[in-house]
């Protein structure tokens, strides 16, 4: 299958989550990631946001869900500190 853009590293920008859990939002966006993980191949999936919501941080609860899903636990990588897309593009750029 040819992709029309080419990837290495799979970015799951952060969003609201619910007392620890994925919200409908988020589980989207992470089922998403996990599937292109599969089914496309990349070093390294991304789970960005700093925000925290009922004491647990966005990118932990990604994180998560995507381990859940597949994603290998050592290409997993944890964008802590955003609190907006702005703040995810530029932790992103920071860890690559």
């Amino acid at each position: 299958m040819l992709r029309a853009v080419s990837f290495d590293v799979l970015v799951v920008l952060g969003c609201r989550v619910q007392g620890g859990q994925l919200s409908q939002a988020a589980l989207r966006r992470v089922e998403r990631a996990a599937r292109a993980y599969r089914e496309e191949g990349a070093a390294l999936v991304i789970a960005s946001g700093g925000k925290e919501w009922d004491g647990v941080k966005e990118c932990e609860v990604f994180a998560r869900g995507l381990i859940e899903r597949g994603v290998a636990q050592t290409c997993v990588l944890q964008e802590r500190d955003s609190l907006t897309t702005r703040g995810n593009a530029r932790g992103v750029q920071r860890l690559l």
